[in-house]
Order: structure tokens, then sequence, then C-alpha cells
């Protein structure tokens, strides 16, 4: 299974505190995922929270506590496999989603 784009889209500083997270996290894959598939994420060292397919099966969606920064990897397990680096990193940019 090959991961092919990650964006992360900060959450306003005035909704952090009422949603307790600080982004959504969102995987592309470049083969449809089956709703069934158990995922398990790692960005920059923290657990991607709610981690699951999205509804077209197109991309994986979760929410991390603390806004990542440039550089972090992430890391994916898939139906039990061990986490393995995807190849994927952070890119900020500002005033834009980090792509």
């Amino acid at each position: 299974m090959s991961f092919n784009r990650l964006v992360v889209l900060p959450v306003p500083d005035e909704f952090k505190a009422e949603l307790n997270f600080a982004a959504r996290v969102f995987v592309g894959s470049d083969e449809p995922l089956r709703s069934s598939l158990l995922v398990e994420g790692v960005l920059g060292g923290q657990a991607i929270d709610g981690l699951a397919v999205e509804s077209f099966g197109e991309s994986l969606s979760g929410v991390v506590k603390a806004l990542p920064q440039n550089g972090d990897n992430l890391k994916l397990a898939v139906d039990g496999d061990d986490l393995t680096d995807t190849g994927l990193t952070v890119e900020l940019v500002a005033d834009d989603p980090i792509v």
C-alpha cells in the first residue's frame, strides 16, 4: 500500500480548546482503501487520533493534539503491521494548509 500526500490543516486558535485538537491530518493513497482497514499513525512522534478511511476510500483522516513541526515524518501501521515510514513529511506554509 502506497501513500502519496500529507495535508495538515491547523485548527484556528479560538476553537482549539473546544475541539481538544490542534490540527486535522489527511493522508492520500495511490489505491482505493477499504473502509474496514485498521490503521494507526504517528506524525512527528505524536499519535494521530481517530485515524480512519474517508468516505470515498481515497484517503485517511485523523487529528493531532499539537501542531506538527516542519520536517515531521509520517509513519503508518496498516492491519496490525509494524509502523512504517511513509516518506511523507510536514512542510510548513505560512497562512496556508501544511502540505
